[in-house]
């Protein structure tokens, strides 16, 4: 009888594991490439809601997801006059992951608004089980024409 109370609880672990990181869709967030590992799919979750949040306009959300120690030392009223929100009608495109570290990635994306694609790269860094923006980035752009896309 404990095997089976063992195994019904494992299956319902795993059902509601497998539900809580449904990554979360918007019509302007499109992920390129499918990925696997429990910790990629907690940074498409983490990277759609920051995005979204950028977007939509909330910028309070979008803050809570900026490290901790940054948040910290600028605060939400450096952040607020330094980080401003998206157009409406922008669209991001996450093109590619690249560990660094087990801990650090850069993460290509494309930003189109209007006619324009801006190519870009990212840092987001593990912490504490949550996946966090860099946004003092440190990643010199590629001037040189060629997309490492």
């Amino acid at each position: 009888m404990k095997q089976k109370a063992k195994s019904i609880y494992l299956i319902i672990l795993i059902f509601v594991a497998g539900c809580a990181l449904k990554t979360v869709q918007y019509p302007n967030i499109k992920i390129t490439d499918r990925y696997h590992s429990l910790k990629e799919k907690q940074l498409i979750e983490d990277f759609s809601e920051y995005w979204h949040a950028r977007i939509s306009g909330d910028m309070k959300k979008a803050f809570s997801y900026e490290l901790p120690y940054q948040r910290y030392i600028d605060g939400w009223k450096v952040y607020r006059e330094t980080v401003t929100p998206l157009r409406k009608d922008a669209f991001i495109e996450l093109k590619k992951i690249e560990p660094i570290s087990e801990n650090v990635v850069i993460v290509y994306k494309v930003v189109r608004i209007k006619d324009r694609n801006l190519l870009q790269k990212e840092k987001w860094i593990y912490l504490d089980g949550r996946w966090y923006h860099k946004y003092h980035q440190n990643i010199m752009p590629d001037f040189s024409g060629k997309s490492e896309f």
